[in-house]
């Protein structure tokens, strides 16, 4: 078999390190209440995922429906997994989804360091918690280029509410079909999991 962008990854030490404990991953942060985000984004409902199989899940069931669709990372991403694994990520969804970066955002949570390694590696779609001051910053060198900064992270679905089984497993599509009439009515039995309220708007520049 051909190694995949994940394999050249791991080869270069580009591997996710451990969660420090289970609310790690799950932590959220101040987010509004609604799930698309501000400017010239696609407008969707956002999904939290954690893994290159959810993201897949996502994308392709998302695109069977003809929906729009925000993937999001678990917050603070861009700090356990890094940015070579988020970037070995996209590489490995390009094939099938061309516009992969201008959908899924990388989360450096408050993390200036991890924000600007990112910038400067090519990521286009980041989303950055920190200080007014560094988040200025940001926003002038993503200006430069094709890169949004977000700063708040929108009410999201998190992937593992829904136990995504094996595309041959016999529930594969049953899951599929609850993930898209989520996505076209998210006020229904699957809720989106949202921050702590801070009256603020999710803004992306």
């Amino acid at each position: 078999d051909h190694p995949t962008a994940f394999d050249r990854a791991a080869a270069l030490g580009c591997r996710p390190s451990r969660l420090s404990g289970p609310s790690d991953g799950a932590r959220l942060l101040s987010a509004p209440r609604h799930g698309a985000v501000e400017g010239s984004l696609p407008v969707g409902q956002a999904v939290l995922f954690h893994s290159l199989d959810q993201a897949r899940f996502a994308l392709t069931a998302a695109r069977r429906a003809k929906l729009a669709l925000l993937l999001l990372t678990a917050p603070g991403a861009g700090a356990y997994l890094g940015v070579g694994w988020f970037l070995a990520l996209l590489a490995t969804l390009r094939p099938s989804f061309p516009t992969i970066e201008q959908q899924v955002w990388l989360d450096c949570d408050d993390a200036a360091g991890h924000a600007l390694s990112a910038l400067q590696q090519g990521c286009q779609r980041i989303l950055f918690t920190g200080d007014a001051r560094a988040a200025t910053q940001l926003k002038d060198l993503a200006s430069m280029g094709q890169a949004k900064i977000l700063r708040r992270r929108p009410p999201s679905l998190d992937l593992r509410q829904l136990e995504v089984p094996s595309r041959a497993a016999p529930g594969y599509r049953f899951v599929e079909q609850r993930f898209q009439a989520w996505l076209r009515d998210p006020t229904g039995h699957l809720r989106p999991t949202r921050g702590k309220r801070d009256g603020g708007d999710a803004e992306a520049d």
